[in-house]
């Protein structure tokens, strides 16, 4: 499980959640812990988060079909962030979608549905499906 980095996502609450950044899903394959995950791609050095998630299995995501739509999308790093408690994920994804302002979420009311693919705009960057 080898991570090239750790970066920090704040959520629309202004808590920080230290996430590692790896290069592909791929990597969580020995990860058998619940986590929340954020698939981005990297513009000049800045993270722009295309997907948020969470699962009850890390593993499971590794070889989940949204990985391969984000890397349409431009995606090449896949942010962890192991949490066991189902709770805590749900309440942390809702807070990271309110701050990235991942649209699709706030538009389809999915506030409460994290496992289905949404996409972000960020300054220049359009992203639609």
């Amino acid at each position: 499980m080898a991570h090239t980095r750790n970066w920090v996502w704040q959520g629309a609450s202004g808590k920080d959640y230290l996430f590692k950044v790896f290069k592909s899903p791929v990597y969580w394959s020995d990860i058998d812990q619940g986590g929340i995950y954020v698939f981005a791609k990297e513009c000049f050095g800045i993270a722009i988060p295309l997907y948020v998630g969470q699962a009850g299995s890390l593993y499971l995501v590794a070889s989940d079909k949204d990985w391969v739509r984000a890397q349409i999308h431009g995606a090449h790093q896949a942010h962890a962030l192991v949490e066991n408690a189902p709770e805590f994920r749900l309440v942390t994804v809702h807070d990271l979608i309110q701050a990235l302002q991942l649209k699709r979420n706030i538009q389809a009311g999915e506030m409460t549905v994290y496992n289905r693919w949404q996409y972000k705009g960020a300054g220049n960057v359009s992203i639609n499906a």
